[in-house]
């Protein structure tokens, strides 16, 4: 039986990061820019993710489909 990876999705809202802390960490900042589709089906959701820009520009297409009430 061909089984589906479950991704387990959390969020959290935390305060921004002393600035002296990520540059110490060597962080960097980087744009990103996304839009959901309109979905096909119920259930469904899309978005097109891009990140970066210029030459380096990297889009991705994202997927999720309801499976259970308890599995997003």
């Amino acid at each position: 039986m061909n089984e589906v990876p479950l991704e387990i999705e959390r969020k959290y809202l935390i305060r921004m990061p002393d600035r002296v802390l990520l540059d110490r960490l060597a962080a960097r900042r980087d744009y990103i820019r996304q839009t959901y589709l309109l979905p096909d089906e119920v259930g469904t959701t899309e978005r097109v993710r891009l990140r970066g820009c210029g030459e380096g520009a990297e889009y991705t297409h994202t997927a999720k489909r309801r499976h259970t009430d308890l599995t997003p």
